[in-house]
């Protein structure tokens, strides 16, 4: 692990604990390491019933985990090795499925009290849904989405798994709403935001309030606040502020996709979302051309159909491969 943390500079024992689990459940703890976990482990009572609980926790997740060859603090061994999972437990109470990078959440302490309403939610290709609440919030839900929702009495919380989110959150007193995704969360109280995962992370656009977004695990957490009209890229571990178009961002929601000086590559990509018609450039220059307009996003076609008005391009349908064909005009080169 070339980015290991060093345990001393955790200050509260239930990052610590999670620390250890994580070191112990990936296989390749040290003997040194061995005896400095059972050091810590002596210095305070509470520092075994940590551990303990950050294991009662990953054994009570929903999801079907392999077993893994981790020490009980009260009989602390040396471990077994076992293969490294891609996600290691980070965070207290929060563990990453490995093979499937899923954040769950467990434990009824994270909830405050039992779940009170729980569902999943799904979209395929150009599917969009919306979906009202029991809180009287709303979630639409663009193509190839997937959510899954858990409220109880004192938190709201969506799993966002992929895809993207326009929400409409109701302000509940003493429930905060939140989104998590693999890479982070965000957490509001009531407001508008539309969450978009892709290329290992997710992008956040506030139309209304403010939200709170958080990425990295419990004792490196990078945070900020972000207000309307704002939009913020997540990656793991880091917060970096996007221009903010909070029209083009949610245009989906109304059946449309804006291009402004869009490069044409990222505009055939981002129509692919909604439809399976296979589209081809024949040269790597024609993707760098901008392109702009606002496009149905159940009609391709008609994207194809104007493209030539809107950039030196011709395009053609290859019957034989069931491709349609973009290709340069003389005057490109010009």
């Amino acid at each position: 692990m070339s980015d290991r943390l060093d345990p001393n500079t955790l200050t509260d024992a239930r990052d610590i604990a999670a620390y250890w689990y994580e070191r112990f459940r990936s296989g390749t703890v040290t003997p040194e390491e061995q005896q400095q976990f059972e050091a810590w482990l002596r210095l305070d009572p509470q520092h075994r019933t940590q551990y303990d609980r950050i294991q009662a926790l990953w054994m009570a997740t929903e999801q079907a985990l392999q077993p893994c060859a981790i020490p009980r603090a009260s009989n602390a061994q040396k471990p077994v090795k076992q293969p490294r999972s891609r996600r290691a437990f980070l965070g207290y109470g929060v563990a990453l499925a490995g093979a499937t990078g899923v954040a769950v959440v467990v434990g009824p302490w994270q909830w405050g009290g039992a779940i009170t309403y729980r569902e999943a939610f799904t979209t395929a290709q150009g599917e969009q849904r919306n979906v009202i609440l029991p809180d009287g919030s709303s979630m639409m839900l663009n193509t190839n989405t997937v959510a899954e929702v858990q409220f109880s009495k004192n938190k709201r919380l969506v799993q966002l798994r992929q895809g993207e989110a326009l929400f409409d959150v109701q302000t509940v007193e003493n429930a905060p709403f939140v989104v998590q995704m693999a890479m982070g969360s965000v957490q509001v109280t009531g407001t508008q935001f539309n969450i978009y995962q892709a290329d290992q992370g997710f992008t956040v656009t506030v139309l209304e309030g403010s939200v709170q977004v958080q990425t990295g695990p419990r004792w490196h957490r990078a945070q900020q606040a972000l207000a309307a009209g704002s939009a913020l890229r997540v990656t793991e571990g880091m917060l970096t502020a996007v221009p903010a178009d909070a029209h083009k961002a949610v245009a989906w929601s109304e059946g449309k996709v804006v291009f402004r000086g869009t490069p044409l590559r990222d505009a055939i990509q981002e129509l692919k979302r909604y439809s399976d018609v296979s589209v081809r450039l024949t040269t790597a220059q024609l993707g760098q051309l901008k392109v702009s307009g606002v496009f149905r996003v159940d009609d391709p076609y008609a994207f194809l159909e104007a493209l030539p008005h809107i950039v030196p391009v011709g395009v053609k349908e290859n019957t034989q491969q069931r491709v349609f064909e973009i290709f340069p005009l003389r005057r490109i080169y010009n």
